[in-house]
């Protein structure tokens, strides 16, 4: 079966990986440093999707940052 295209994590830019634990699919980065995944879903398309359609993170600021 052929694996799903995902894009890049939206946080680091770094591949995911898509695996599976006790019937639950799973997406997350393969960065170690990065916090991104996405959990829990029984339906391979669904995760696939979530991940796909994240919207990147807005950048705060320069006066923001402290």
């Amino acid at each position: 079966m052929e694996q799903p295209k995902l894009k890049p994590c939206p946080f680091c830019g770094e591949a995911p990986v898509l695996t599976m634990h006790m019937g639950y699919y799973r997406v997350e980065c393969r960065n170690q440093f990065c916090p991104s995944r996405l959990t829990a879903s029984a339906n391979k398309k669904d995760i696939v999707d979530a991940w796909n359609t994240r919207l990147r993170p807005k950048k705060r600021p320069e006066s923001e940052k402290g």
